[in-house]
């Protein structure tokens, strides 16, 4: 009978037990579900830009300015982990949030000493914490343990630990061992050394006491007491442990990478960032870059920004981005690579090679460079001067004005701008709600240096116009439609003529500078705002823009001598740079639309303007205009001015009527001596001209 009622006594506590644990399991199930856990600080990671072989390029702190980054278990080294659990957590993966043994050893050792001497929180129960922060006391407690078994419910050890790894408190705004590693070791945690990883191991018991840079001997008290108690465990050797021990502390905060910061700015803005950000940039390449543009600033003799933007025209990924040579200094933060500015004369390829394509001219056509009225609009050239009959290809080549302003409307201002919009290229109209103008030809549109770069990726690769990526390029871009913004022989055209223009003054003397043929034009914008220089071979398109964030102008700052040698320099830089562009063939694949890169159709030869032709005024032959002179050694000789123009011809130097004998075109003066002198001339109709030039001694001075 006994054996029996013991038998139903024991049924009995069975079912009490089964009926106690489901119903904290169903406890547990309802806490779940009315207050799932706050992942929050998990989530809020810092971000990570890097290049596109993985090496950092820039962090950006939480929206608290907390350095915390994400970390997979698997990024950090072995030995840590190995170490870490040994430490913290030895049934880490045999207990359910909760380690009733170790609740059991904890509370044997306390009554043993009186005091408490050990704990018996799991790795789980202080992610919990870490999540929570739970009141203190023994409710704290309870409530801590009940969020370490729902998150046991809802993820995998490996998803707990990777949470601890990531926000372990390491000292002030330090959490997570990736920026402790990066910032206390100047590295990544898939390689620490034993004194390191015991470290790290020490810090987060007490990361206030414990930061080794304010608190050196309670650091290396904490690592020694780590170290001594895994070589007591036998997880390391006395010896290993002894080397740890001695082991250097970290003396200073380590700086972090800092490189393409407005470009990881901007990629860490994207929606649904992840916490590392691969980009196509090449690190080594846009920190040789950025130290090109610091150099180069330096040698301004006025507060001037550089911005530089590299792209590989295969791919149309990003290697470089160079918003502004000092990210600290004054407007440092503004992206001048996505500012959107006057393009001053860098579009004009592009009407030239729409106006190809559509059989309108050809590089040879001949076009009457003269002053040139289209309705009340009256463009001149940079100089002041006119050219008379000129080729197309020169016209291009010399970046004349009028050339540019009749071909454009022959095309017409509104179907040039619909092109490029229909690209997606950014072009802010002055006056948005009237129609483009023809001064969009010479600048009279904003757009930004990226999109200038785009545009003539598609000059270099036939006319195909895909927009630039600084995504990784281990995935493939987002399907993006190309589009043919003229034909290949068009394009082709206009590469041969930029790459066959003279190079500015002084760039035929820079070193190493092996691609020989680039395909470049230059542009400066109304009262020298904006200097730039945009050109291609083969492989690579480079941008440069130089000027100041708030439009200040600098007089006398023009594309060809600030931004053009910042190109070439940047070209000698590049791997690859020597893919340059291929001369035109002697003759293209039979296309009955496009023009042949041979003389011009009889219909061709000669272009036509629709603006009226103004009578041109007299023009300066001598003295050529910004040039010094050598006054005559005897101090008695005459310089001989020659002009042409409508005679009689008046002379004025600085203003003054000049005393002289005037012989139809040509004139004789006798300078006062040496100086900066205005030299003007006034034709029979009242029209003038006027060169400034200098006079020096024959010794230079």
């Amino acid at each position: 009978m006994s054996r029996v009622i013991g038998t139903a006594k024991g049924r009995s506590r069975l079912k009490l037990a089964l009926a106690a644990g489901l119903g904290l399991l169903l406890a547990v199930a309802a806490l779940d579900r009315l207050l799932p856990p706050d992942t929050s600080r998990y989530d809020d990671s810092s971000r990570l830009v890097v290049d596109r072989h993985g090496e950092a390029l820039r962090y950006l702190p939480t929206s608290q300015g907390i350095w915390r980054l994400q970390v997979d278990p698997d990024a950090v080294d072995p030995q840590y982990l190995a170490l870490l659990l040994a430490y913290e957590d030895q049934r880490f993966h045999r207990h359910f949030g909760i380690d009733p043994l170790a609740i059991g050893r904890a509370a044997i050792s306390n009554l043993a000493a009186g005091r408490i001497v050990s704990g018996a929180s799991t790795i789980t129960m202080q992610v919990a914490r870490l999540l929570h922060k739970p009141r203190r006391g023994w409710r704290g407690k309870v409530e801590q343990s009940l969020r370490a078994l729902q998150l046991e419910l809802r993820y995998s050890k490996r998803d707990i630990l990777s949470m601890y790894l990531t926000l372990a408190p390491f000292g002030g705004n330090i959490e997570g061992v990736h920026m402790a590693s990066r910032i206390f070791f100047g590295k990544v945690p898939a390689s620490l050394s034993l004194g390191e990883a015991a470290l790290l191991i020490a810090l987060p018991q007490s990361p206030t006491l414990r930061r080794p840079i304010d608190n050196p001997q309670a650091a290396l008290a904490g690592r020694a007491q780590v170290l001594t108690r895994l070589a007591e465990a036998g997880m390391i050797g006395s010896a290993e442990a002894a080397w740890a021990k001695a082991e250097p502390l970290p003396r200073e905060r380590q700086a972090l990478p800092f490189n393409a910061p407005h470009l990881a700015s901007a990629e860490a803005r994207r929606n649904a960032a992840p916490p590392i950000i691969r980009t196509s940039l090449e690190a080594s390449l846009q920190r040789k870059l950025e130290q090109l543009a610091r150099q180069e600033a330096g040698w301004f003799p006025d507060p001037a920004t550089i911005a530089i933007l590299v792209a590989e025209i295969p791919s149309r990924r990003i290697l470089a981005a160079v918003g502004h040579h000092d990210f600290a200094g004054p407007q440092g933060q503004v992206d001048m690579t996505m500012a959107i500015r006057s393009p001053g004369s860098t579009l004009k390829p592009f009407i030239y090679a729409m106006a190809f394509d559509a059989g309108d001219i050809h590089p040879d056509t001949v076009i009457d460079d003269r002053p040139t009225r289209f309705g009340t609009y009256l463009p001149r050239n940079f100089d002041r001067q006119f050219q008379g009959r000129i080729t197309m290809r020169a016209a291009l080549q010399q970046s004349l004005n009028v050339p540019a302003v009749a071909v454009l409307e022959r095309l017409g201002p509104g179907q040039f701008t619909a092109a490029l919009q229909t690209l997606g290229v950014t072009m802010a109209l002055h006056q948005p709600n009237e129609p483009p103008g023809l001064a969009i030809a010479l600048g009279g549109v904003g757009m930004t240096l990226r999109d200038l770069v785009g545009l003539y990726t598609s000059l270099a690769d036939n006319g195909q116009y895909r927009p630039l990526s600084a995504s990784d390029p281990a995935i493939p871009a987002a399907a993006m439609a190309t589009h043919m913004f003229v034909r290949p022989a068009a394009a082709r055209q206009v590469g041969d003529i930029l790459a066959n223009a003279p190079r500015p003054m002084g760039i035929q003397g820079i070193a190493n500078n092996l691609a020989d043929r680039v395909a470049y034009k230059t542009g400066t914008s109304y009262g020298f705002r904006d200097a730039w220089a945009i050109g291609y071979t083969d492989s690579h398109v480079v941008g440069i823009w130089v000027g100041r964030p708030d439009g200040t102008p600098r007089p006398g700052a023009y594309g060809s001598n600030t931004a053009a040698p910042i190109m070439f320099h940047t070209f000698d830089i590049i791997d690859g740079r020597s893919s340059d562009i291929a001369p035109l063939p002697d003759s293209e694949p039979h296309d009955t639309q496009a023009p042949s890169p041979r003389l011009p159709p009889q219909a061709l030869r000669n272009f036509q303007r629709n603006g009226s032709v103004i009578a041109e005024g007299p023009r300066i032959l001598f003295p050529p205009p910004q040039v010094e002179l050598a006054l005559p050694a005897d101090g008695n000789d005459r310089v001989v001015l020659e002009a042409r123009g409508k005679q009689p011809l008046r002379w004025y130097v600085d203003g003054a009527p000049l005393a002289s004998r005037s012989q139809g075109n040509n004139a004789e003066w006798l300078p006062s001596g040496p100086g900066f002198f205005r030299i003007s001339v006034i034709d029979a109709e009242g029209r003038s001209s006027s060169v400034r030039t200098r006079l020096v001694k024959g010794d230079g001075r």
